[in-house]
């Protein structure tokens, strides 16, 4: 990360992570668009970790963490993103895997 400060914070659930940053009330004024390029880097290096192990995955965003998230009296974290597993198939058939992240 940027002034090695790693300002991401993750919630990880079987089939999907979402991604929030740290909001640094005392650096957020001098590195707050930082901490975005930063929780950026740490997605390209989730997303390249996923395509490693095979794991197909997208990312999407959850508006309604968004809210949530802006919402808590301390807004200490930022919703940024989730990793969501895809559904895939197994032998062309209907039953999805159950491979978890």
């Amino acid at each position: 990360s940027s002034f090695n400060r790693q300002p991401w914070r993750f919630t990880v659930w079987s089939d999907h992570i979402d991604l929030y940053v740290h909001r640094d009330p005392v650096l957020k004024h001098f590195f707050g668009a930082m901490q975005l390029i930063d929780a950026g880097i740490v997605l390209c290096h989730l997303l390249e970790a996923a395509d490693e192990q095979w794991y197909p995955v997208e990312v999407k965003r959850n508006e309604k963490l968004a809210e949530a998230a802006d919402r808590r009296r301390d807004r200490q974290n930022q919703y940024i993103a989730t990793i969501q597993k895809q559904v895939t198939c197994k032998n062309d058939s209907l039953i999805p895997e159950t491979n978890s992240l």
